[in-house]
């Protein structure tokens, strides 16, 4: 009956924390849905032209930034010397570390030379023509439903 009771009191500082840990997270949650929750609201009323006039908007300079980083990360695979954590590769190491590291896992270096920057820009691009090229879904959608 000691060894339980012992067991016991040692759990509880652990359950104590864990119940702190559960309270910071649903207050992290809250304030993520309080964040999100006035744009599909503001979105609902809105017409799919000027929706994907947004979203074109938006994603356009985003995807142009993500293709410049990659293809300073392929430059940066020339140069295996260079510390990506010191500055100014930083800047564009950290962001894209996280997408390039397990497809570098997946696509192992093919001649030693690392592929997984050239896929993601490959990605990128391919994406960023369909979404918002001239003939991209978006730009269409906002010109169909805008002149109709």
């Amino acid at each position: 009956m000691d060894g339980e009771k012992e067991e016991q009191e040692q759990a509880r500082p652990l359950l104590a924390r864990t119940a702190a840990l559960a309270a910071e997270a649903a207050g992290a949650l809250a304030v993520v849905a309080a964040l999100l929750s006035p744009a599909p609201a503001a979105l609902a009323g809105a017409d799919p032209a000027s929706t994907a006039a947004l979203a074109t908007t938006c994603l356009r300079p985003a995807f142009a930034l993500a293709e410049l980083a990659f293809v300073v990360r392929i430059i940066m695979t020339w140069y295996p010397a260079l510390d990506g954590g010191a500055l100014p590769w930083a800047v564009v190491f950290k962001p894209t570390e996280p997408l390039l590291a397990p497809t570098r896992r997946a696509v192992p270096p093919v001649g030693g030379v690392d592929v997984s920057p050239i896929i993601w820009f490959a990605l990128t691009s391919l994406a960023s023509e369909i979404l918002v090229g001239p003939q991209g879904i978006l730009v269409l959608l906002s010109r169909k439903v805008g002149g109709a």
